[in-house]
């Protein structure tokens, strides 16, 4: 194992990536950002996806953007005659059953005569569910559906439909038809440039408009870091490093451990700190402890502060708190922009490394103290 030669070789690559992901766009005031809770789930592509493809949503533009996912389709292979979805409708969670499993299409683009589009988001990522393609092709065929085009739709170009679990007759069938179009990729026909561009520039309704160019923004930056990590992983992943990469992985915890007791010593030279689990308390004086906490439900890392005086306090009190909502009382994660919101997340690991996460903590427990030294 030589770890002096794999990171000598990582750093140019390191510093690299570094640099791309400085270059993030700009996000602005971005609306997407704001419920940033959300843009992770497959739920949350699939309502916007929904939203545009539908010509029954309310952007009032008809089938203007189905059409021009149908030409995205028909660039990659020409398998759609349009003229069968001239009233097309589309179908969300399409459900499916071809005997054995239940199951449910992401969407279903109707034409006539039974003509149909099959699209699958996997824009959070998700993996394959178990023979997702050949269920939905069942289904569909009992039906008496005609499948024109299986459109799978992944963030990283590079993402296929795992075949491991089709038959040769249903690889035979679905491959001629199936059209992979990832959000963004170079070279490659995407979502970004090929569909979404396109329907910004034409739409002519401005809240349409907006929306779009929003969440272009968005799957700009979370392709970003898919596409720039790819000569990293590569190095990562060589004969000559494999061992050394799988036997740090293996020590990965080990490593976090190792950032977080060092993130807490460091706290210790400030004020009297206890941990329990998850679970860190700062005393502030005999009355007040800040808290900082894994909140086990969502895995989440929340701070807030306690009362244990024994006085009681002032009637006052509360309405004085919700005067100050920046102020952590009750739970209230820190916020999403600053990254630290996992204790295992690395821009989390990198802020208890670098310090600063501890010089966040100081500066909002100074706020704290004088706050409660005004009651």
């Amino acid at each position: 194992m030589n770890v002096n030669s794999l990171l000598e070789q990582l750093a140019p690559l390191v510093k690299e990536y570094e640099d791309k992901k400085k270059k993030r766009m700009d996000t602005g005031f971005n609306v997407f950002y704001l419920i940033s809770d959300y843009y992770y789930r497959e739920t949350f592509h699939g309502d916007i996806l929904y939203a545009l493809l539908s010509p029954e949503e309310k952007h009032g533009q008809s089938r203007l953007f189905v059409d021009l996912f149908i030409d995205m389709i028909n660039r990659v292979k020409r398998l759609v005659d349009k003229s069968d979805y001239t009233m097309a409708s589309v179908e969300r969670e399409y459900g499916t059953n071809d005997g054995n499993d239940m199951g449910r299409i992401d969407f279903l683009i109707i034409g006539k005569n039974n003509h149909c589009i099959v699209v699958e988001n996997k824009l959070n990522n998700a993996g394959d569910t178990y023979r997702q393609l050949p269920k939905y092709r069942k289904d569909l065929m009992n039906k008496g559906y005609i499948i024109d085009a299986f459109v799978y739709i992944p963030l990283d170009q590079y993402k296929e439909p795992d075949k491991a679990d089709w038959a040769e007759e249903e690889i035979n069938s679905i491959i001629p038809k199936l059209i992979i179009i990832p959000a963004y990729g170079i070279g490659v026909v995407n979502l970004i440039d090929n569909w979404l561009t396109l329907a910004e520039n034409i739409t002519t309704n401005d809240d349409a408009r907006f929306i779009i160019k929003q969440y272009k923004t968005l799957l700009n930056n979370l392709t970003l870091d898919i596409m720039d990590n790819r000569e990293l992983v590569d190095v990562l992943l060589s004969n000559e490093h494999f061992e050394t990469t799988v036997t740090i992985f293996e020590n990965r915890d080990a490593i976090c451990k190792k950032v977080k007791d060092g993130f807490i010593e460091s706290l210790k030279k400030y004020w009297e700190v206890k941990q329990e689990n998850d679970r860190i308390t700062i005393l502030i004086d005999n009355d007040w402890q800040y808290v900082i906490q894994l909140y086990k439900a969502n895995w989440k890392y929340y701070r807030h502060v306690e009362y244990i005086g024994k006085k009681q306090l002032p009637n006052e009190i509360d309405p004085i708190w919700r005067r100050f909502p920046y102020f952590p009382f009750g739970e209230d994660y820190i916020e999403e922009d600053k990254g630290w919101c996992y204790w295992e997340n690395p821009d989390t690991l990198r802020a208890m490394h670098n310090g600063t996460l501890l010089t966040f903590i100081v500066d909002e427990i100074n706020t704290v103290r004088k706050r409660i030294d005004n009651l």
